[in-house]
């Protein structure tokens, strides 16, 4: 009996291979590490530990053509027996884990896309950093004693909001009333709000552009004498494109108009609603991402339609046809999932 029990304690299988006493806990610390809790005589210690995300597959070549950002290796390793999932898949960080997620649900379902949709532009990143850095500079000053001159602490400081485990992120949290456990999620919340707020203004001068054809005689068929009688549910159809349009700006706009204020208290000193903002966050990101991506996409369709600057009018069966695919753009079912 005593060997049965034996057998199945230090099956591997079962238990996994790592043998460290203690655990009662663990969390995502950044995109590379975990950090561990362990009760040892009584009291909880925690250390940092070097995760690599991973996930299963059924055939190896889903992944073929899929590079990682910054070149990263990752592993893909064959696993024996007959069972449905055939390989296993470790990656470094968990960026390029989602990233491979996402080429196979976009592979899966037919969809073409882009590969640079897949990875972060390095010119998108350096204009998030800039956008961070101009935005928290206030909190910079805040967070260094009076007379603080050491520019490199400062630079570390910013570093520290793409790397929590450094000591200047953790002299930040304390600065500022931030758990130390929620420095990860909440630094790449702020880096994710700061993404969109530059995503929206890419789009808006498109989105102006649309917009203002919408409004104008430009949209009026060149053959509206002759649809005469359909012209009313045409004008309709447009005004619900327009509608729809405002609608998902207002809600982004509302959004960022959240976080505008919520830092504004945090730079008078009160952290609370700016990290209550960015813990749910989540949420807030599945409504600005379907906005920007059914905006992005509206945008698109209008443009290969219209060739700016010269607003060509169409007749009146182009019209209702562009007008029917911005509305499907546009109307798209987007709850957000009970999970997210």
């Amino acid at each position: 009996m005593d060997s049965i029990i034996d057998d199945i304690i230090n099956n591997d299988l079962l238990f996994g291979k790592d043998k460290e006493q203690g655990i009662v806990g663990a969390y995502q610390l950044s995109d590379t590490h975990i950090r561990v809790f362990n009760r040892d005589n009584g009291k909880i210690r925690c250390h940092d530990e070097l995760f690599f995300p991973f996930f299963f597959l059924s055939d190896s070549s889903i992944l073929n053509g899929f590079i990682p950002e910054d070149k990263e290796k990752f592993w893909l390793v064959k696993l024996g027996g007959t069972n449905y999932y055939q390989c296993l898949v470790i990656f470094r960080s968990w960026k390029n884990q989602k990233s491979a997620l996402l080429k196979e649900c976009l592979e899966a379902n037919g969809f073409e896309y882009d590969s640079a949709i897949l990875r972060l532009d390095p010119a998108e990143e350096r204009e998030i950093r800039r956008l961070i850095s101009d935005k928290i500079s206030p909190i910079i000053e805040k967070a260094f004693q009076a007379g603080e001159k050491n520019l490199s602490n400062r630079e570390r400081l910013l570093e520290a909001l793409w790397d929590p485990t450094m000591p200047e992120a953790k002299a930040f949290v304390r600065a500022f009333g931030i758990a130390e456990s929620e420095a990860s999620p909440v630094f790449s919340a702020w880096k994710g709000i700061t993404f969109y707020q530059l995503q929206v203004r890419s789009t808006s001068p498109k989105l102006k552009d649309m917009l203002a054809w919408l409004k104008s005689k430009d949209s009026t068929p060149i053959d509206a004498p002759a649809n005469k009688a359909y012209m009313p549910q045409l004008q309709m159809f447009n005004v619900k494109i327009i509608t729809l349009i405002n609608q998902m700006v207002a809600e982004m706009r509302s959004i960022l108009q959240k976080y505008e204020t919520a830092f504004e208290t945090f730079i008078a000193g009160n952290p609370s609603e700016l990290t209550a903002f960015l813990r749910s966050a989540r949420r807030v990101y599945y409504v600005l991402g379907y906005c920007i991506s059914s905006l992005n996409s509206a945008v698109a369709i209008f443009h290969h339609a219209i060739k700016p600057p010269e607003h060509v009018r169409l007749t009146f069966d182009d019209t209702n046809q562009l007008y029917t695919r911005l509305d499907t753009t546009l109307s798209r079912r987007r709850d957000v999932p009970a999970t997210f």
